[in-house]
């Protein structure tokens, strides 16, 4: 898991962005190969205090975290493509679902 800044820069460095709240309580990053769909993930969503974290998986479960709280990390990027257009590994996200459609997924711990 990873603190908020770090989610952030994890991110970042794949191109990508945090989800907000309501992507992962719609679940656009839902089935993605990483097992998440039970664990709380950062958003980008603020809060009182921090941000808030959710479940996939159809739960309406949500919370919010101080920034320097551990959870888990999925990223959302608003584009179009395959693995090799985005310049994307999928072998680094474990699935190569990820790519593709209309909202590319990437996730780390």
């Amino acid at each position: 898991s990873l603190k908020f800044s770090d989610a952030v820069d994890f991110c970042s460095s794949v191109g990508a962005r945090l989800c907000t709240q309501s992507e992962l309580t719609d679940d656009e990053a839902r089935g993605t190969g990483c097992g998440y769909d039970g664990k709380f993930v950062w958003s980008s969503s603020s809060c009182g205090g921090g941000h808030t974290v959710g479940k996939g998986a159809g739960s309406a479960e949500t919370g919010c975290d101080a920034d320097t709280d551990g959870n888990f990390v999925r990223c959302c990027a608003n584009v179009l493509g395959s693995c090799d257009e985005l310049g994307w590994d999928p072998t680094s996200f474990g699935s190569s679902s990820i790519c593709g459609g209309s909202m590319s997924v990437a996730t780390g711990e």
